[in-house]
């Protein structure tokens, strides 16, 4: 590194201690910069913010790339702090072991041609944030960014995104690692220490797993946003067994009005499709007729269910979570069946008993406390388990249904 980067790394540093009370080092030189010599190799330096339990390394160019940004740093709300070119937004989980799945999620990033998104640790300008607003406390455990993890979103040029299409970007990203984590990955917020309860303490700080290889995602690859991705996380986040299925079934309301609204376009065109060979007379028009009815019996609450299973979902891979009793009280104990030994008539049979489960078991909880009358259907305590195991693969087939459809159809 030559005298005049020597002196800019020099200026920046100053400037950090300066204005944000961050601390520095940087292997084999005095903790003074003033005592660096005018030529020196750095590769990497360690900041550490005030009370930070841990510094984080940043290599000289990517030092230079916050520090140029800081003259246009913001608060946007609690969960975000923004440069011009730079977004940080906090995440979370309610996963137990969070320092070593914090570790996993740093592997992941999101690529587009002008702009990258990274999970990041400590992050820098959340960091910043925090400590031009005096929000931390050692004796809480609460540094300035080391309890933090966020999506960072970084440009490459001044071609921005919206507020509103950062957003969704981010809803969709959530979703992704929701998905491919297989627990709730959330929005959340800095911590507040004039509000904190004295027993908060941010956990043990684990060794870091260097060995996990990067994982690169291209944005155009991740599933369209829309809130039907949003009741999916909603579900993950849900501890309550009896909420999660109800928020699982959340998805199958939400889709089914497009469910049956593309049978019923199909219906109708095939009806239409008859006018070149048949007469327009009263039996043809009774059948347009008919395809309407049957569209408002398909948006009902009784009936969305099994149209959205049919539609939407491989039934035959759902066989196993089918609960015991019901298999012997409903099933007569018929074994798991291939798709090979499965004929049409059994799979129609298979299809309207799961999407019997699912609504039965949905009246049972969302009318417990009135006067319901079982049909044998419900599924009860443990089996519920196995029955959001179920609803979540339902849930997932839905949305890649949906993603599969036009763009005019698709729900966004």
């Amino acid at each position: 590194m030559d005298k005049d980067r020597i002196n800019k790394l020099k200026e920046c540093l100053e400037k950090l201690e300066t204005d944000y009370q961050i601390q520095y080092d940087v292997d084999g030189l005095p903790e003074d910069v003033r005592e660096w010599p005018d030529e020196v190799d750095i590769d990497e330096i360690s900041i550490c913010f005030p009370d930070d339990y841990d510094s984080e390394g940043y290599n000289v160019d990517e030092l230079f790339f916050y520090i140029a940004e800081l003259d246009s740093l913001k608060e946007i709300d609690k969960t975000t702090s923004r440069t011009k070119h730079i977004r940080q937004t906090i995440i979370d989980s309610k996963y137990k072991d969070w320092e070593t799945f914090r570790d996993k999620l740093c592997r992941y990033s999101f690529k587009n041609d002008n702009y990258t998104v990274r999970v990041v640790r400590n992050p820098f300008l959340i960091g910043a944030t925090n400590s031009k607003n005096g929000n931390y406390e050692e004796k809480f455990g609460i540094g300035c960014s080391n309890p933090y993890l966020a999506l960072e979103l970084k440009y490459d040029d001044d071609n921005l995104l919206t507020d509103k299409e950062e957003n969704e970007l981010l809803e969709q990203i959530t979703f992704y690692l929701t998905r491919v984590q297989g627990t709730a990955i959330y929005i959340s917020e800095v911590v507040d220490v004039y509000n904190v309860q004295d027993d908060y303490y941010d956990g043990d700080n684990e060794e870091e797993d260097d060995d996990e290889e990067e994982i690169i995602v291209k944005v155009s690859d991740l599933i369209g946003y829309g809130p039907i991705l949003r009741l999916y996380r909603q579900a993950k986040m849900s501890e309550d067994k009896e909420i999660k299925f109800l928020q699982f079934y959340k998805i199958i309301e939400y889709i089914s009005p497009l469910v049956a609204k593309l049978n019923a376009y199909d219906k109708l065109n095939k009806r239409l499709d008859l006018l070149a060979s048949s007469s327009r007379d009263h039996q043809y028009l009774d059948s347009i007729f008919e395809v309407t009815r049957k569209y408002d019996m398909d948006v009902k609450d009784d009936y969305l269910a099994e149209s959205v299973v049919k539609n939407c979902v491989d039934v035959i891979p759902l066989q196993e979570f089918i609960p015991k009793r019901i298999r012997k009280n409903k099933m007569s104990n018929k074994p798991i069946m291939q798709e090979s030994d499965m004929k049409d008539e059994q799979l129609s049979s298979l299809q309207k008993l799961i999407a019997r489960i699912i609504y039965a078991t949905r009246n049972s909880i969302v009318h417990a406390k009135s006067n319901y009358e079982s049909n044998g259907y419900e599924m009860e305590g443990d089996e519920l388990d196995d029955g959001n195991v179920m609803m979540e693969k339902i849930a997932l087939s839905i949305i890649q249904w949906n993603e599969r459809q036009p763009d005019n159809c698709k729900m966004h």
